[in-house]
């Protein structure tokens, strides 16, 4: 230790005799030399990148993983990974819904080190137990999760006639603050060990919350039609209810509740017709053959030889008898080819069947406004029910006749469906509605002046630190430009410096003591000095022998 201080008592004796030029370039250097090593340490203390998808990168899956705060690059179509975060990576994909559409490709680099050796059905037996222990952790990296098991059963390929069993898995969570398990990593854990094997369904996945040894039913996709009812209920309302209280802004204080009905059954519907010749359905023909024949028989005019022509009538001409046959045959082939029609449509709904809205509106304001009609001189005077009544009879109909427009819906047969106005006063005095419009409308105006300069403030503030670097850097630059006063050759020697002949004499020097007189010290004085102390050191430690030797010295003198 006492080394070590005399090590840094010289280090400070020569700091303190350098300039600060020198002290200004010794700080650079050892600047320079620290950022050389936090350079040097950061790229040799950065771990090398596993591939975490051997599929291409799809930009929501690096995008989750950035921000969740992982360390994500993408090299030649690939995510990568620091090998240490891989397992929390893949939890994170399939808590946020992000994992690839099949997740057993995340772990078929397990069977690398199986031997050609082994048969099939043990390498299938061994890729099935790395399967199981990679999904363990995988779940094991789930927000407040300690520890998962999983187990699934894959029963091997059957033969012909042998009915086939489907693969099965359970899951046992333990969770690390001994709460249950939410529904949601019930969910995620159930469809990740699901998607992680060919034909296994997410209802064929048990889940165990082992904290509290309670089985777990994963949510199946039919069951999430309830909430997502809620949801696009309730965004439908808050939709209309906005923009009916837009329309109703000049009033004060209006009150606007409104109730929606909605269809989110999603239709998938084809249609299938054939068309008419000559607008998809042809007739071509295939083949077409025709046969004809024909037959004639004659028969004789008369007996052979001379005969008298006496008795030959003149009125009746000689005719000779016979038979004739024609037959003509045709056939023909045609390909006719009926064209169809198919149409698919798919509908996903989501539009509000039936909206209903009531409208409450203050007392006060239907008062102010039969006040302001009777004038200025009538203003203090009591106003008749009657009169409040049939004011806000008009009122009602104006507002229903602004917003029944905006509440039309269609049915499911495509007919237009009007939608439900209620309108109704309420007994609400004016001034208090005045008053809370008015304090609002006051923090709303400081609000809004405030929001509107703050960025002429950031722009103002941006500015000021810029000026305030550019002095600081300017002050630097001329202290260490900032010229020494180095010491004559005169000055170094020691002559002093000739007097001013032209000057005149402001007085005489007298002699006096110097501030600090040097002392001449020799080595009979060092002795003699060195002897005291001992002989002090002596009689503080050992009385009694520096008593013995001070009388033996005195019997010596005498």
């Amino acid at each position: 230790m006492e080394r070590l201080r005399v090590v840094l008592a010289q280090i400070r004796t020569y700091l303190g005799q350098l300039t600060p030029s020198q002290k200004m370039l010794i700080g650079s250097l050892s600047v320079i030399v620290v950022m050389t090593l936090f350079l040097v340490m950061q790229y040799s203390a950065r771990p090398d990148m596993v591939e975490l998808i051997s599929e291409d990168p799809q930009a929501q899956v690096a995008a989750s993983l950035r921000a969740a705060g992982f360390n994500v690059e993408t090299r030649d179509g690939k995510v990568m990974i620091p090998p240490s975060q891989r397992t929390a990576a893949i939890a994170q994909l399939s808590e946020s819904g992000n994992l690839p559409t099949n997740p057993a490709l995340l772990f078929d680099t397990l069977g690398g080190a199986q031997d050609w050796r082994n048969s099939a059905e043990k390498d299938r037996q061994q890729y099935i137990f790395a399967l199981q222990n990679e999904l363990g952790r995988v779940i094991a990296q789930f927000r407040d999760v300690k520890s998962a098991k999983v187990i699934i059963h894959a029963p091997e390929q059957m033969g012909l006639g042998r009915a086939s069993l489907e693969p099965t898995a359970s899951v046992t969570i333990f969770t690390a603050s001994g709460a249950p398990l939410s529904q949601g990593t019930v969910d995620a854990a159930a469809r990740l060990v699901a998607g992680a094997r060919a034909g296994l369904e997410v209802h064929n996945v048990e889940v165990i919350d082992g904290s509290t040894g309670r089985p777990r039913k994963p949510t199946d996709d039919g069951d999430l039609v309830s909430s997502s009812y809620l949801e696009h209920q309730a965004i439908v309302e808050r939709e209309t209810r906005e923009k009916i209280e837009g329309l109703l802004s000049y009033i004060p204080g209006v009150i606007v509740a409104v109730t929606a009905e909605v269809d989110i059954t999603k239709v998938n519907s084809q249609i299938q017709k054939n068309l008419p010749k000559g607008e998809g359905t042809i007739s071509l023909p295939r083949r077409s053959q025709a046969s004809s024949s024909t037959q004639a028989e004659s028969s004789g005019a008369a007996e052979p030889g001379i005969r008298s022509n006496a008795t030959m009538d003149v009125n009746q001409s000689a005719s000779s008898q016979g038979s004739k046959f024609e037959q003509e045959e045709t056939t023909d082939e045609f390909e006719n080819a009926i064209g169809t029609e198919i149409t698919q449509k798919v509908d996903p709904r989501g539009m509000a069947t039936a909206l209903a809205a009531s409208i409450n509106v203050p007392e006060g304001y239907v008062e102010s406004l039969v006040r302001k009609e009777k004038g200025a001189d009538q203003a203090d005077a009591p106003i008749d029910r009657q009169e409040l009544l049939d004011r806000f009879a008009e009122i009602r109909q104006q507002i229903a006749a602004s917003v029944q427009p905006h509440l039309r819906t269609r049915g499911p047969d495509g007919t237009s469906v009007a939608g439900e106005v209620e309108v109704s006063m309420v007994p609400v005095a004016f001034d208090a509605v005045s008053s809370g419009i008015s304090e609002a409308g006051l923090l709303g105006g400081l609000v809004g002046g405030f929001g509107s300069t703050s960025g002429l403030i950031d722009k103002i503030v941006l500015g000021a630190l810029s000026v305030v670097a550019l002095g600081m850097m300017l002050m630097m630059v001329k202290r260490s430009a900032k010229k020494i006063d180095l010491p004559s050759p005169e000055e170094l020697v020691g002559v002093p410096p000739a007097l001013a002949i032209e000057g005149d004499i402001v007085g005489e020097a007298e002699e006096g003591d110097a501030p600090m007189e040097g002392i001449e010290v020799g080595d009979e004085e060092l002795k003699m000095q060195k002897m005291l102390e001992q002989v002090s050191e002596l009689v503080t430690q050992n009385p009694e022998g520096a008593a013995s030797l001070l009388g033996r010295w005195i019997q010596g003198e005498e």
